[in-house]
């Protein structure tokens, strides 16, 4: 007799996975909310011309970041449900989707206030224009002036140190 339990039939990990992707998407779409705050007045009190709503545009990253989530799950589930061979490992997407998911729950934290919410937001996109190297020279004028505009309002907006986000963005890696 075998010590291990049997691991269950692909399909059940297909349905499993089918059933959390769309209850992560039903989760995405939920109404923006800052228990205790209106986002209205938080975006109008540190807003900027080039980021006019910080705190939405903090929950609309959450959004994004679930949204992907919950599709590569989706996509692994219907992945492991295919009769024939793979042709691409679900290991790439789940890593995919544990990075969104880390990313969500990071910015989503309920214990936090909207300014270190704001503050994520920034040290996010930050590091992601670093990461594309945003002065480089592939970058779009967009894509720049984008960088400069969140840029602009981060410099104009001091929430949070900057090496409290590096070292918290350091820690989701």
């Amino acid at each position: 007799m075998s010590r291990h339990p049997t691991p269950p039939a692909l399909s059940s990990i297909a349905s499993l996975c089918n059933t959390v992707s769309l209850t992560i998407n039903e989760l995405a779409y939920s109404p923006y909310c800052e228990p205790g705050f209106s986002l209205d007045e938080v975006d109008d009190e540190y807003g900027t011309a080039a980021v006019p709503d910080p705190l939405t545009n903090a929950h609309k990253l959450i959004r994004f970041f679930l949204l992907g989530a919950g599709d590569n799950l989706y996509a692994i589930g219907k992945l492991l449900d295919l009769p024939s061979p793979m042709l691409v490992s679900p290991a790439v997407l789940a890593r995919a989707t544990a990075e969104y998911s880390s990313r969500a729950a990071y910015l989503a934290e309920a214990s936090e206030t909207p300014l270190v919410r704001m503050s994520k937001m920034a040290a996010l996109f930050a590091d992601g224009f670093k990461s594309y190297d945003i002065h480089g020279p592939s970058a779009a004028p967009a894509e720049v002036a984008l960088a400069k505009g969140i840029g602009d309002w981060r410099a104009a907006n001091p929430i949070v140190a900057e090496d409290q986000n590096t070292a918290v963005l350091s820690s989701i890696r």
